[in-house]
């Protein structure tokens, strides 16, 4: 393996033992099965997936909160499409012939099965970065009940205690640092706590109570 001067550079800011090839390779070419971690391990992530199954079963409106930086509008886009996934997957399921009607489709079953949900980008001037709270109160006066953020919320202490006391169950992922109580480390503590925002599940492989082994996953990996 030839590392040009430029990678090795990155790869030794990054504490890589650039002679070490079996873990520059798998650093460079991950492979999905082999070198990431279970997803399930991730703090409140089960308790998300199980939200997000009941909002999309009760046809709930849900809105996507994004950052609008190169983080979290992928990331906002990995779950519009996932979305979309399932909503062809189910209308594809819906419209296949059932063998118990000798391979006829069922006329009466809907096809039409639609996910309740948008997408929201802040504007970066007019409403800042982070939860805007003035948003908020937009979409709890449009009905929406379950907002999941990307990228953004961790330190939203206040907009998220509003939205759930409103009726609007908010979903964190965030890859942010949490606010740290004192001591604070840097000013010579030694066990400082984070404070943590009040939303229903708050997936952030950065919290002091988080078993994930990755803990720099970036926004848009998060979510």
């Amino acid at each position: 393996m030839i590392l040009s001067d430029l990678q090795k550079n990155i790869l030794e800011n990054k504490n890589f033992d650039t002679e070490n090839e079996e873990e520059v390779l798998k650093f460079l070419n991950p492979n999905f099965n082999d070198h990431t971690f279970d997803g399930a391990k991730i703090k409140d992530m089960m308790k998300a997936v199980e939200r997000i199954k009941k909002a999309i079963d009760a046809e709930e409106k849900i809105v996507i909160y994004s950052d609008y930086d190169c983080d979290g509008i992928p990331g906002a886009v990995v779950l519009h499409d996932f979305f979309k996934k399932l909503e062809e997957s189910k209308n594809k399921i819906s419209t296949s012939p059932n063998p118990s009607q000798g391979g006829k489709q069922n006329q009466n079953t809907n096809t039409n099965f639609k996910i309740n949900f948008i997408n929201y980008i802040p504007h970066r001037h007019n409403e800042g970065y982070g939860l805007n709270i003035n948003v908020i109160k937009k979409l709890i006066g449009s009905g929406y009940t379950l907002m999941i953020t990307v990228d953004c919320g961790i330190t939203n202490i206040e907009e998220i205690k509003f939205a759930e006391e409103n009726g609007l169950n908010v979903i964190l992922t965030d890859h942010h640092l949490p606010i740290l109580t004192s001591p604070n480390p840097s000013q010579g503590g030694e066990n400082p706590t984070q404070i943590l925002p009040p939303a229903f599940a708050v997936i952030n492989t950065k919290r002091f109570d988080c078993e994930y082994e990755e803990k720099f996953l970036c926004g848009c990996a998060t979510a």
